[in-house]
């Protein structure tokens, strides 16, 4: 596969190479056409190119024919993803039979995992469609999932990425078939993932080591291994994930899920780290982008420049008609979130801190496939931040503000019994109430710059290709937190 820049040399050469002029080729999506310029040659007979927001696959007829259902269902990230060579390879075109690499990687032909089998030695150094990590690499994960040594495995992709892409890693379900040297065989799905840029600071399996060993509620790693570029590519249990979208309403008033995830929670943010572990995790968490440790002050200011971003674009009509009649009607309402901001600082920074997750929403959320329990993943961000900082955005809002299957009081009874029986204390009704209150304020002002830039410089979840409908939804969201906000002031 080959991504261009769409110069006027490149699109020259490129329009020539495919035989179609560039402007008939797709601006969005995928899309498969029959080529003169393929032939029954090995090497030549698929070629799949990048355009702008597009691609453009070509191939002689029958090979066109094959792929058009297969890759005409997937979007163009998971084209050029691990997913695109997978899911070509169950119609017989894996790297190798014809389909070109990338221009930054060698010219060879790179077999991917359909075409290599465990008993050819010189297809083990070959790289597969999971990372391009070769066959001897992988051995280790699946004699892992085996519990002894195997003879010989092979690979599959029959799984795509449910719920959203997100924005730090790359993903793949790869299903590994196994027959071990005592004759036994096997089959199980595991969830990969690979970050695009590694964080400072000990990586993910740092944290499902320990937090295993504590019986934290996450699933199982079974291994964790490293590209070319050191980056780590980790192995877990494949779940079932929760793929509800924001603003979870549904989640929130779902009887069943909801207080599922009250309890995942809680049993969360009891555990209590201990010796070297916290000791490295408190080392890494000021390498991390932001505000340096708990600098709750530089938080808010951030915030309060966020505030001012809000106001002067919203005032022009970049954010829609309804933010533009907050923003241009008066300065008040911006001197009073300001305020309410900054006086946020000094609780917060008293508060008893404990063990957080710090991206707990439900997505980060899946049920183990044999047993129905619900865990908790994506560990990048643990650290220590007030003990209820991730249960505040679920149980922080009154409840004529934010509505829940139960009322916010018995919800709140609930986790703290939980998080009492998980041991993590006891605390009372009143003052979780009241601390979760000041905590979803913050985090509900914390989240406004996430909005703004969304809205603004459209997505950057990979999966989300609608940039004008994704830009509207943030609009719609901003507006929304700011008039909770609002609220809280008058």
């Amino acid at each position: 596969m080959v991504t261009v820049d769409l110069d006027q040399r490149v699109r020259f050469y490129l329009g020539r190479e495919l035989a179609f002029p560039l402007d008939s080729s797709p601006c969005a999506g995928v899309e498969v056409r029959e080529s003169p310029k393929r032939s029954d040659e090995r090497e030549n007979r698929l070629s799949v190119v990048r355009i702008g927001n597009g691609a453009l696959a070509t191939g002689i007829p029958r090979v066109a024919a094959a792929i058009s259902p297969v890759i005409g269902s997937l979007t163009v990230e998971e084209l050029f993803s691990p997913l695109g060579p997978a899911e070509l390879g169950r119609v017989g075109m894996v790297p190798g039979s014809g389909m070109r690499v990338g221009s930054d990687r060698s010219s060879r032909p790179t077999r991917g995992e359909h075409a290599i089998n465990g008993d050819n030695e010189t297809m083990k150094s070959d790289p597969t469609s999971v990372f391009a990590l070769t066959k001897e690499q992988l051995r280790p994960v699946v004699e892992e999932i085996a519990g002894e040594p195997v003879q010989s495995f092979d690979i599959s992709v029959e799984h795509r990425v449910a719920g959203p892409y997100g924005v730090t890693a790359e993903k793949v379900i790869p299903t590994f078939a196994y027959t071990t040297r005592s004759g036994r065989t096997g089959r199980m799905t595991l969830f990969a993932k690979r970050p695009y840029q590694m964080l400072p600071g000990h990586g993910e399996e740092h944290h499902y080591r320990y937090l295993a060993e504590q019986g934290a509620p996450i699933p199982n790693m079974y291994g964790a291994l490293a590209d070319d570029q050191q980056r780590e590519i980790l192995f877990l249990e494949y779940l079932d994930v929760v793929t509800e979208p924001e603003p979870c309403t549904r989640f929130l008033n779902d009887l069943e899920q909801f207080p599922k995830f009250v309890s995942l929670v809680a049993h969360f943010n009891a555990i209590r780290p201990s010796g070297e572990y916290a000791a490295r995790l408190r080392r890494d968490i000021p390498q991390r982008p932001g505000p340096p440790g708990w600098d709750w002050r530089q938080r808010m200011e951030d915030v309060c420049a966020y505030l001012d971003r809000i106001w002067e674009h919203g005032a022009e009509g970049d954010l829609g008609t309804a933010l533009k009649h907050l923003c241009a009607g008066s300065e008040e309402s911006l001197g009073r979130l300001r305020d309410l901001a900054m006086g946020l600082v000094e609780p917060v920074s008293e508060m008893e801190t404990g063990f957080t997750h710090n991206d707990c929403y439900p997505h980060c959320t899946g049920y183990r496939r044999e047993t129905g329990e619900l865990l908790i993943f994506d560990l990048e961000h643990v650290g220590f931040e007030p003990r209820f900082f991730d249960i505040a955005p679920w149980l922080g809002a009154p409840d004529h503000v934010q509505s829940r299957c139960v009322p916010r009081e018995e919800l709140a009874q609930y986790y703290l019994e939980e998080y009492a029986r998980c041991g993590g204390g006891s605390v009372s009704l009143d003052q979780f109430l009241e601390g979760t209150h000041i905590l979803w304020l913050t985090y509900t002002f914390m989240m406004l710059g996430w909005y703004v830039n969304q809205a603004l410089q459209g997505p950057t979840d990979r999966t989300k290709e609608d940039s004008e409908e994704y830009r509207r939804w943030n609009c719609e969201e901003l507006q929304r937190q700011l008039s909770m906000l609002c609220g809280e002031v008058r």
